[in-house]
């Protein structure tokens, strides 16, 4: 979450500086965006628009435990024992390899895509929102303060947020969808089709 956070909030420090922002005001500024992105992809949206952050914690234990009781059982017996047993543990890492990707030759990607594309739509359009919310709080408490900064918030609204709406859906379907085509090349490939 601190990487994304600190890739989202990057430039905000040279835009407060931009507008005319002192250093103590810019670095303000920069502390509370980044505060608030990070609360905001921490929260129930966060979740669900960057889902790929937050892996399935029981999911992966589930897998951890099965590979260990399976460790523990390993045949102390002859070659050939071990050899089925070798077998046996990478048929069990090949299904769970198989139950975690998606497969556009089965058909079930183009949800998933869909999802993707709105998911990471929704995300780039509130990032904006974000900041500009952010950038007009700024404004209105040093202004009552007496400072002269205006971050010029909410400016061409409709194009920024389209723009990053369209931009987000765009990147979303490439981002999910070529993951997963690729992984159906692979499964079937493993599969020898």
């Amino acid at each position: 979450m601190a990487y994304m956070t600190g890739i989202t909030t990057a430039g905000a420090y040279g835009e407060a500086k931009e507008a005319g922002a002192s250093d103590i005001e810019a670095g303000l500024f920069t502390l509370g965006y980044t505060a608030a992105e990070f609360a905001l992809l921490n929260s129930d949206l966060g979740k669900w628009i960057l889902p790929e952050l937050k892996a399935d914690k029981r999911h992966w234990q589930a897998v951890a435990k099965k590979i260990s009781e399976e460790t523990k059982m390993m045949p102390k017996d002859t070659p050939l024992d071990k050899l089925k047993w070798y077998q046996k543990l990478y048929n069990i890492g090949k299904q769970i390899y198989h139950n975690d990707i998606k497969s556009p030759v089965l058909g079930e990607t183009f949800g998933s895509v869909v999802s993707n594309m709105l998911s990471e739509g929704v995300e780039e359009t509130s990032e904006e929102l974000l900041a500009d919310l952010s950038k007009a709080l700024f404004t209105a408490v040093y202004q009552l303060g007496g400072s002269k900064t205006d971050l010029h918030a909410f400016e061409n609204v409709f194009n920024r947020y389209a723009l990053s709406f369209i931009g987000g859906t765009v990147g979303g379907g490439i981002a999910g969808g070529l993951p997963g085509y690729r992984a159906a090349r692979y499964n079937n490939s493993m599969d020898g089709k």
